[in-house]
């Protein structure tokens, strides 16, 4: 009775177990899958669906099992992936609108899969990753017609509702009044350390901010003439036939006004070159013999 008196006054010794199946594993909590990729318009064909909803912003569909998979993983909403490109370094950085893909298929956007220079078909990695809020974006719009819209600033904040992650480097695009405008994503900005130059403006205030396009000019060569220098284009192959047509027309008729000879560039950076027509040359009254 002593005995076992004693052992019940003795404390319990914890047991370590050293068996390898026993061993806690780490936790990655990393979700790493390969997709074939096809358009969003293929997925709109083949569920009646339609398709800006689909097309105009940055959620992708992934097959059913990448839910489960995620489920297991015990990801945190809102769910971000990084793109990648499986034929090269390209990415973009997205979130997900459903899980109803085929097995093995994952559905994107067609501007996402132009960031990537991949086809319908071409194998992509999409791992889920963790980006911070976002603070500041920067646009340039490839088109200048986007600027002349009533309030780009309100059209822009509007399409940004459905979009959960912003690139830099990357060009998104978006929808107004049946038209398609492609920006470009110049810089991203947060309060916190940046992911792969990867922002989320999921309930976050971000300052947008917009930059001038910048065309680069057409190559043109300067050749002196009779008259003022005008522009010629690299590519024309006979340039001075026009300048003899046009040095005579000057030589026909100085004292009527003319045009203006020089080139002129437009908004867009463009050279504009527009040579003047030559006039015909004045005949004058016969006097009466």
């Amino acid at each position: 009775a002593e005995y076992m008196g004693a052992l019940l006054e003795q404390q319990p010794t914890p047991i370590v177990m050293f068996h390898p199946f026993l061993r806690r594993q780490p936790n990655s909590n990393k979700f790493d899958r390969e997709f074939k990729c096809f358009p969003m318009t293929f997925f709109a064909s083949k569920f009646q669906r339609d398709l800006d909803p689909l097309e105009y912003g940055d959620k992708i569909i992934m097959p059913q099992s990448a839910l489960h998979k995620l489920a297991s993983l015990e990801i945190m909403y809102p769910m971000m992936f990084k793109l990648k490109s499986s034929t090269n370094s390209r990415f973009v950085h997205c979130g997900v609108l459903e899980f109803s893909a085929d097995e093995g298929h994952c559905y994107i956007p067609s501007w996402m899969m132009q960031n990537l220079f991949v086809r319908e078909g071409d194998f992509v990695s999409i791992v889920n990753t963790t980006l911070p809020k976002g603070n500041r974006v920067t646009f340039r719009p490839q088109n200048l017609s986007f600027l002349d819209i009533r309030n780009p600033r309100a059209v822009l904040e509007k399409n940004l509702r459905s979009f959960s992650t912003l690139t830099k480097g990357e060009t998104i695009r978006i929808t107004f009044a049946s038209k398609t405008y492609d920006l470009d994503v110049v810089d991203v900005g947060s309060a916190e350390p940046l992911t792969d130059d990867g922002i989320s403006i999921i309930e976050t205030d971000v300052v947008v901010e917009f930059t001038t396009l910048t065309q680069p000019a057409a190559p043109t060569v300067f050749r002196p003439t009779s008259g003022p220098y005008i522009a010629y284009d690299e590519d024309d192959p006979n340039p001075d036939s026009s300048s003899s047509d046009e040095g005579e027309g000057q030589k026909q008729d100085k004292t009527h006004p003319s045009a203006f000879l020089g080139s002129g560039i437009s908004l867009t950076g463009k050279v504009i070159v527009e040579a003047p027509k030559p006039q015909p040359p004045k005949q004058q009254p016969q006097q009466p013999q």
